[in-house]
């Protein structure tokens, strides 16, 4: 559970760091979002 937190807390901060840098435009959101189901499922499995 410590592990799966701490995964978020990654996940959140690298986010906020993309959405303040300007190449953010060229790191669309729905190209991420697969990756991050993967593993989410890796996490849960």
């Amino acid at each position: 559970l410590v592990m799966m937190f701490a995964f978020l807390v990654a996940i959140i901060a690298s986010y906020q760091i993309l959405r303040k840098s300007e190449m953010s435009n060229s790191l669309p959101l729905r190209e991420l979002a697969p990756l991050y189901g993967s593993r989410m499922r890796e996490a849960f499995a």
